[in-house]
């Protein structure tokens, strides 16, 4: 049974700028919560039960500042297509259509080389990204996990809209395969930080000392996240 209830959208009128909000009542909400959602070119409110949609749309127009400065902070929305320039571990990776490159993309000095029907180029890019962050990821996970003496833990990839990560109790962890885009200090933190739920499935000291017994750089790639990593939802 899901815990939300369906969204209510609106147009707020910014400064003679039109922004689409969807709001929402979520029986597990504490307080007000905004957020971006960077596909749509929208901003996203819980609410608690208790709190209604006029109040909540009084606290978005308090608030809106914030969720202005961060929608205009977002990179342009990108496809997967011929000559876009995407990032790729923090770098800029330039996509080229190439129908003779062979059975596979091919990557040369930050480009991509995509064969195949240029109608199926952001499946074959996507596909690409999928696969080398699997790989990645894979090796991060069970070197990481071998430091605190546990095997390699078996890995997922998804594409959520709010979460890099996630540790199940059974020790399964899910990965954003977009962190494949972002610089590698980051897609390095956050596979310390899953890995690190093996032993602590809390945010408490102690897991914030076997976080940092993982990997460096935590407090940059931390603020990475927050101020550039909804970006990553704007490619393909």
């Amino acid at each position: 049974m899901s815990n939300a209830k369906p969204a209510r959208e609106d147009v707020l009128n910014i400064d003679g700028r039109k922004i689409c909000l969807r709001s929402h009542h979520h029986r597990k909400a504490r307080h007000m919560i905004l957020r971006i959602d960077a596909k749509a070119d929208c901003v996203l409110l819980t609410l608690p039960r208790s709190v209604s949609y006029t109040s909540g749309i009084k606290f978005a127009r308090e608030k809106s500042d914030w969720f202005i400065r961060r929608l205009d902070s977002l990179p342009p929305l990108t496809p997967f297509a011929d000559e876009s320039l995407i990032p790729f571990q923090g770098e800029k990776l330039c996509i080229r259509y190439f129908p003779l490159a062979g059975a596979a993309p091919i990557f040369d000095q930050n480009i991509l080389y995509v064969p195949g029907p240029e109608h199926k180029m952001a499946d074959s890019v996507r596909g690409w990204l999928r696969h080398e962050a699997q790989q990645l990821m894979a090796t991060l996970s069970a070197s990481k996990a071998e430091k605190i003496g546990r095997p390699p833990p078996p890995i997922r990839l998804n594409d959520p809209r709010s979460r890099w990560g996630s540790c199940s109790e059974t020790g399964r962890i899910n990965f954003s395969w977009r962190l494949i885009m972002a610089p590698k200090i980051v897609l390095e933190y956050v596979v310390a930080h899953e890995v690190a739920h093996l032993e602590e499935l809390n945010h408490g000291k102690q897991f914030e000392k076997i976080v940092r017994s993982l990997t460096e750089n935590v407090d940059e790639a931390r603020d990475w996240l927050t101020e550039e990593g909804t970006g990553l939802l704007r490619y393909g």
